[in-house]
């Protein structure tokens, strides 16, 4: 299958920006996005991601029933000396200080082979928001029959 153009659809982006967890439980996607990353608005995310990813960049993951997943993984690291203080942050630092390292800029592509899954992407994010997913990837068609069946089920209440 020749691949010919990409989208990362807004509601991704939304999950990625509020997706929080319990402290010391992995899987806070608003935490990374937010306080490591920067951002604050999911279309700013969305563009960054469109921005950076290419065509040449997409794996095939798998094929579901909804179609062929494609993804692409990007590995970025920031370039000054730092270290961290006594609560586990990140401050700037000098290469003589000890417990310092310098952190590289680069992008790095990571092949699905190159990876052990550890926790399925379903099993991280509630209902409300697996739901989400999926109806991103539906059709038109398939999203009124979602709607209607829904709604049906708001009827039986």
């Amino acid at each position: 299958m020749l691949i010919t153009g990409f989208e990362f659809p807004l509601a991704k982006a939304n999950y990625l920006l509020n997706r929080a967890t319990e402290s010391g439980v992995g899987g806070d996607k608003r935490k990374f996005w937010r306080e490591v990353m920067g951002f604050e608005d999911p279309e700013a995310i969305r563009a960054a991601i469109l921005a950076t990813v290419s065509l040449e960049m997409l794996q095939l993951q798998d094929i579901t029933e909804y179609g062929s997943r494609y993804r692409a993984y990007l590995v970025e690291l920031f370039g000054n000396w730092v270290k961290y203080d006594e609560g586990g942050n990140f401050i700037s630092a000098s290469s003589d200080e000890g417990g310092a390292f310098m952190e590289t800029i680069g992008v790095e592509i990571v092949r699905p082979h190159q990876l052990a899954l550890t926790v399925r992407a379903r099993d991280t994010m509630g209902v409300r928001e697996h739901l989400e997913t999926v109806l991103d990837s539906l059709p038109e068609e398939k999203l009124a029959e979602v709607r209607d069946f829904a709604e049906s089920l708001q009827q039986k209440q």
